[in-house]
């Protein structure tokens, strides 16, 4: 009852039965159901009950078989994942470049880092930032010995080069390092 209005069935079975049909993976199923449906026909999947899968009677109603590559240990999928897994497959296909829904607070998803309310530091702010960071360092004592301080300053510059750090990033560094200079110095001289 459940696909007597489809021109077009995908069982998904956990393992190969001995049936002979052809056998999709989700990323040519999914083209197949696509053409299929151009030309106006109805297609569907046929999942398993969660506990005991699809029976050799229900597969045998299906036109192919579409089945996952998973870890052969591990191949049995609950209802909620083989769902979910051709779901991913068909958005994935059919809109390369969506990554979820659009909300009116933030717009469409977008892949990468987003900066739309800040912008990436310029070297300017990024010095501005060494040096302070350097001041603190100096006056805790961590770039020490002195022949060794120009090695320190350099790594710990690159690191910070490293992470594509935005104007927002650098603010809130800086107001760390100048509290904790705030708390050192208000701790030596408190009595």
């Amino acid at each position: 009852e459940a696909i007597a209005d489809t021109h077009f069935v995908c069982a998904t079975p956990a393992r190969p039965r001995e049936l002979l049909k052809p056998v999709l993976k989700p990323e040519t199923a999914i083209p197949a159901f696509s053409r299929r449906a151009v030309g106006g026909q109805t297609c569907g999947l046929l999942f398993g009950r969660e506990r005991d899968g699809l029976t050799n009677d229900q597969i045998s109603l299906a036109d192919a078989i579409t089945t996952a590559p998973v870890n052969p240990r591990f191949a049995s999928l609950n209802l909620a994942q083989a769902v979910l897994l051709f779901g991913y497959e068909w958005v994935r296909q059919h809109s390369p470049d969506s990554l979820g829904r659009a909300t009116r607070f933030d717009g469409p998803a977008v892949e990468g880092l987003s900066l739309s309310r800040t912008r990436l530091a310029t070297r300017g702010e990024l010095t501005g930032f060494f040096e302070q960071l350097e001041t603190a360092l100096d006056e805790s004592g961590y770039l020490w010995p002195p022949d060794k301080r120009p090695t320190m300053v350099r790594n710990i510059r690159n690191m910070f080069h490293r992470m594509g750090a935005t104007e927002q990033d650098i603010r809130s560094l800086r107001g760390i390092v100048k509290s904790l200079s705030r708390a050192r110095k208000g701790r030596g001289t408190a009595s």
